[in-house]
This record gives C-alpha cells, sequence and structure tokens, in this order.
C-alpha cells in the first residue's frame, strides 16, 4: 500500500525567529482531506563533546516550554549557507566554551517527526580545546562534566530527559561500549 499524502495546499500561519509554523491540506490514501499542522524549522547539529579523559561533557539550561532546568548536549540550528561541520564547532564554542580538534559523525534523525520536520545531525567532538564562549544574549548556560556510567544512571532515573541527549548517549555507548 502506498501510504503517501497527496498535498493540495499549504498556508504558513506563523513565521518566527526559530521556527514557522505551516498547515497543509492533504489527501490521504483512503481519498480522505485532512489538515496537518506543523513546524518548520531549519536543520540541527547535535554534539556530544568528550574530554580525553572519557568525561562527557553536558550543559544545563532553563527550558521555558518544559518549565524545567534540562541536562543536555550541546545543539543548535544550522544557519543559511553553513555546513553541520560549521554548525557544531560554532554551537560547542558558544554552549561548552570549547573547541573540537577532532569530530565524527554519529547520525541524523528527525527530532520528532509527529510535528515537526527538524532533521538533527549528530557528532562526537573530542580533543577539546578551551574557546572564548560567545553565547547568545537569552542562554543562560551552565557547562558540567560527567562519567560514562553517572551519565547512564542519570538517563535511568530520568534525571536526563532531553531525546537528542539519551539518542546520542545511547548510540555511542552502543558502538564503542568500552
Amino acid at each position: 500500500m502506498d501510504l503517501h499524502e497527496k498535498l493540495v495546499g499549504s498556508k504558513s500561519i506563523y513565521k518566527g525567529r526559530v521556527f514557522d509554523v505551516q498547515v497543509d491540506t492533504v489527501v490521504l490514501p483512503d481519498k480522505k482531506q485532512v489538515m496537518r499542522e506543523f513546524v518548520v524549522h531549519k536543520q540541527a547539529v547535535a554534539i556530544l563533546p568528550i574530554h580525553d579523559d572519557g568525561k562527557i561533557v553536558l550543559i544545563r539550561q532553563y527550558r521555558h516550554c518544559t518549565s524545567e532546568e534540562l541536562l543536555e548536549i550541546p545543539a543548535g540550528s544550522i544557519d543559511d549557507g553553513e555546513k553541520p561541520e560549521e554548525a557544531l564547532q560554532r554551537e560547542l564554542a558558544e554552549e561548552t566554551g570549547f573547541i573540537a580538534k577532532k569530530f565524527t559523525r554519529l547520525c541524523s534523525a528527525y527530532t520528532t517527526p509527529g510535528f515537526t520536520n527538524e532533521f538533527t545531525h549528530f557528532y562526537v567532538a573530542k580533543g577539546l580545546a578551551p574557546e572564548e564562549r560567545k553565547g547568545d544574549d537569552d542562554e543562560f548556560i551552565e557547562v558540567k562534566t560527567f562519567t560514562k556510567d553517572e551519565v547512564m544512571v542519570m538517563i535511568k532515573n530520568d534525571t536526563i530527559k532531553d531525546a537528542k541527549t539519551i539518542l546520542a548517549l545511547s548510540y555511542y555507548y552502543l558502538n564503542h561500549p568500552a
């Protein structure tokens, strides 16, 4: 069975600084017509920074939509004309005060395809060196380091709740168990 939906109309209902909201009219495989609302977002990068001693760098920041402080890996949107590798160095420096001498691609994924088209490229950053931290004016971030065992316990006990962070850590340790 062909599961594709045929687009018959599209309307932008909100244009914001970080994302837009769009409503599409589609025809389903059974010929019914429905509306699909979704968030339009630029592609993004997410970086798992690991020090030479194996300690993982996470950031703690308050997330208004969750009303919580979350522990996360650094991440951000890819600017127009920017390559993912350029964006990851920029975001890593802005959010942690480090640059990476070496980075390796982990995977790429849609973060939450039920309501957004955001597509994130995941990387591991190693060979971390201090860099001047020039964060965004509206970001208040605390940089923390943890061992592998500490982050795995924090995932199990729901201290780490951010999906991109759980994905990156799980994927990395699945492929690098030592």
